[in-house]
């Protein structure tokens, strides 16, 4: 019989009941949820801030996006397509295998990503900075919460990490 259950995927030292692991693994859980929240939340603090700075330069208030948070409500936020600085920035860190994976990801249809390979063979980069002006044009306009979301999905928190910087020094210029 099975007293005492030790959780290291629950990232505990000290051991769980069976009884207690339900209430173990809900705890878990909603410190992932936090944190995905926050995060969440930190992207949409710099694309907002990016999206009014562009607004007061050109004299628009014209730029608004319908995105949905983890409750599942609408919230209007503006949000400003992705430039193509940004794109040229990013393209520069993906490679051969993550471009196609992200390409799939942006839902970008597998006849376009063979015709990007196709007619840039030998650039990876190319490859993947058509790759991104094409869903930014698929998709009427492309945010950068939509494609910060799926970097993060697609390859985790290094390439996410390195998007928010490049976003966040495209703000400074």
């Amino acid at each position: 019989m099975l007293h005492v259950v030790r959780s290291t995927a629950l990232d505990q030292s000290s051991p769980v009941s069976p009884e207690n692991f339900g209430q173990a693994l809900l705890r878990k859980i909603e410190m992932v949820e936090q944190k995905e929240q926050k995060r969440h939340d930190e992207l949409l603090k710099v694309v907002t801030g990016l999206a009014e700075k562009l607004d007061k330069s050109e004299g628009r208030s014209d730029r608004v996006n319908v995105c949905r948070v983890t409750s599942g409500f609408p919230l209007t936020h503006k949000i400003p397509v992705c430039s193509k600085n940004v794109i040229l920035e990013l393209s520069k860190r993906v490679s051969k295998p993550q471009w196609k994976f992200l390409a799939r990801r942006l839902y970008l249809p597998e006849h376009e990503i063979d015709q990007i390979e196709a007619n840039h063979r030998e650039n990876i980069q190319e490859q993947s900075y058509q790759m991104l002006l094409k869903w930014r044009e698929s998709s009427g306009g492309g945010s950068y919460q939509e494609l910060g979301e799926a970097l993060r999905r697609e390859f985790g928190e290094q390439l996410y990490s390195d998007f928010v910087k490049i976003v966040r020094e495209s703000e400074e210029q």
